[in-house]
């Protein structure tokens, strides 16, 4: 990666569109061609997009819904919300609904307009993956939230709610659009380094499409089984190893575009928490422990223990991933689970983890001044451990390899909130469970399912909906 040169292109195109760049939905209803489109190149816009994209998605998406799941707890600020104690007026909720539209979704949406005036179908591709990404992450926190008047403030100065059943229908159209456009070799300009992701290699956001296009399939299969069958087309032609594998390298040295866990952990206000920890540590005794979190502090003050994020994600130049191999390896499970049985599932579960492993354990990470060192581990001490969880097809019951399948999703996708996807939608596999992983609400409550509008939105826009009257309510997809 060239950084000083794509820290550059970032720091100029902040500074060129920083009067856009707000926390609230009401500013991003400002005509997006109003000053930008003309002035700045779709090779200056594409590394401001990617990077806002990796900075919301793995901070504090990340974080919020990792404190629903139970990967991070808060140690101080909105301490409540360990207990789910949720408001509309929440800062945090404010914040993300606006640095969802303001950055990824509104930038996506005027380089596709500047990009389809100069008839460049590379740069419209990626910018309608990222927006269709970002959008499904807005839909799945709210619901039913804006779309086709979103970021269109003089044609449409309040914006309806779209229901998010035609949210994703829109979606999977707008992922075969950018398949189409990213297949077309006679675009204009291929991007380079201005690429943060990918490097403008076509083929790997391609596979990118189709691999986010099995997930929304799956997130679909309470309300029709024929999405499996839909997932398992899409993933024909999504990742093959994890040299495939969707994420941004973050820039050591570079105080503006760190890591956004490392700013996390610095701050000190979330850490990992205690229970997932202890699943790795103690009950597993999972190689991956020591990459995702590193415990400090003195036994004898327990209160003064902290799991801090560990190397892996929370060094300055850690990478964010947003859709990976070994996830698809993990769908594919799923499917062959539900379709062909726990025998068929089996080679794909083990391709799973062990891709998982791979990514994470195989090279040491972090330095040894603060104590968060964790040493690469041999391949056959991997492969001992994956031998040890894999073995699926020798369970007897059904229902114990279904959770054993998605707690080591849940382990594997550590902070991505599409842990909070899957418990959410798979209720259906195991009788008498809420969802999978099996997840033990704090004081004994019931884990959320949706978030409260934000009150800003509400008082902003007339056409929003009425808001929810608690967190337990359920999304258009969640509901039986």
């Amino acid at each position: 990666m060239q950084k000083s040169s794509i820290c550059c292109k970032i720091l100029i195109f902040l500074t060129v569109i920083g009067g856009l760049q707000s926390c609230n939905f009401g500013d991003v209803n400002v005509n997006p061609n109003a000053t930008t489109n003309e002035v700045v190149s779709l090779d200056k816009r594409l590394p401001s997009l990617e990077y806002d994209f990796a900075s919301i998605v793995g901070g504090s998406v990340a974080v919020r819904v990792g404190n629903i799941v139970g990967y991070s707890f808060y140690k101080q600020g909105p301490v409540g919300f360990n207990k789910y104690i949720f408001s509309p007026a929440d800062a945090s909720n404010i914040n993300l609904w606006g640095d969802l539209y303001a950055q990824p979704i509104n930038q996506a949406f005027q380089i596709i307009a500047k990009a389809d005036e100069e008839g460049n179908n590379f740069y419209k591709g990626i910018a309608l993956i990222i927006q269709s990404y970002s959008i499904i992450t807005a839909s799945t926190i709210w619901g039913d939230v804006p779309f086709a008047e979103a970021s269109q403030a003089s044609q449409f100065p309040f914006p309806k709610f779209d229901p998010q059943e035609a949210i994703y229908a829109k979606v999977q159209e707008n992922l075969d659009l950018a398949i189409a456009n990213l297949s077309n070799e006679t675009g204009k300009v291929k991007p380079s380094v201005d690429d943060l992701i990918f490097k403008g290699d076509v083929s790997k956001w391609i596979k990118t499409a189709y691999a986010l296009k099995a997930r929304y399939y799956l997130h679909l299969v309470k309300k029709d089984v024929a999405n499996y069958a839909k997932a398992d087309v899409a993933l024909a032609n999504a990742f093959k190893s994890n040299a495939d594998n969707c994420l941004l390298v973050f820039e050591e040295g570079v105080p503006d575009v760190n890591a956004p866990l490392y700013n996390e952990k610095v701050s000190g206000d979330t850490q990992v928490d205690s229970e997932f920890g202890t699943l790795l540590r103690t009950t597993l005794k999972d190689p991956r422990e020591k990459f995702y979190t590193i415990v400090k502090g003195s036994i004898v003050n327990p209160s003064q223990i902290r799991a801090l994020y560990g190397a892996f994600y929370g060094s300055k130049g850690s990478y964010y991933p947003f859709i990976t191999y070994e996830e698809c390896e993990f769908m594919r499970t799923e499917i062959l689970m539900k379709t062909s049985g726990k025998a068929a599932a089996e080679p794909a579960f083990r391709a799973a983890i062990q891709a998982s492993l791979d990514r994470i354990c195989t090279k040491s990470i972090g330095t040894i001044p603060t104590d968060d060192v964790a040493v690469g581990i041999p391949s056959s001490v991997l492969g001992i451990y994956v031998n040890k969880v894999a073995n699926i097809d020798s369970v007897a019951e059904d229902s114990t390899v279904w959770k054993t399948i998605f707690q080591q999703k849940f382990i594997a996708m550590f902070m991505q909130a599409e842990a909070w996807n899957d418990y959410r939608r798979t209720e259906q596999y195991v009788a008498g469970i809420k969802g999978l992983p099996i997840i033990k609400p704090r004081d004994g409550g019931l884990l959320p399912r949706k978030y409260y509008y934000p009150s800003t939105e509400l008082n902003a826009n007339p056409a929003a909906p009425p808001n929810i009257p608690d967190p337990y309510q359920r999304v258009w997809w969640d509901s039986n």
